[in-house]
């Protein structure tokens, strides 16, 4: 497994010579494919690379072939629970930011949250669904910062 950080790739129309300064990378698992989209697009615009997946078998793949900078998930997947997210995160030693999206009752997004930290995870404070873009801007701006709890 490569740990190496995602590099995006020259914009277009570019000679390619240093003309892409690296961005962050965020791997985003949502199964939902016009959320997915929306929220891909709004963390573009926060200064992200995003690779999307949309099931665990495909996100297990992602993290298995490089580590991303941060991780944004729901917690209601239809093959899996945001905990098997987590605990699969925690087993690569994950050192990003790992950010909750989702529309569940706020009691059971805290306990997901508490649970990441319990894995040592650099938990990012949960996003509710619907959120304000700024909101997720701040959120993310923590992906750079060094890791608190």
């Amino acid at each position: 497994m490569s740990t190496e950080p995602f590099l995006c790739a020259p914009e277009a129309g570019s000679n390619g010579v240093g003309a892409c300064e690296r961005l962050p990378c965020l791997l985003l698992i949502e199964d939902n494919p016009m959320v997915s989209h929306m929220l891909a697009s709004a963390i573009e615009e926060c200064g992200f690379t995003v690779v999307k997946t949309g099931t665990f078998e495909a996100f297990r793949q992602r993290l298995a072939e490089q580590l991303p900078d941060a991780v944004a998930m729901d917690l209601s997947m239809p093959d899996c629970e945001g905990g098997q997210l987590m605990e699969e995160l925690a087993r690569h030693a994950f050192p990003g930011l790992v950010l909750i999206i989702s529309g569940l009752e706020a009691e059971l997004i805290d306990d997901a949250r508490r649970f990441g930290l319990g894995l040592r995870l650099r938990m990012a404070e949960p996003l509710a669904k619907p959120f304000r873009f700024d909101d997720l801007a701040r959120r993310l701006a923590a992906a750079a910062s060094p890791a608190t709890h």
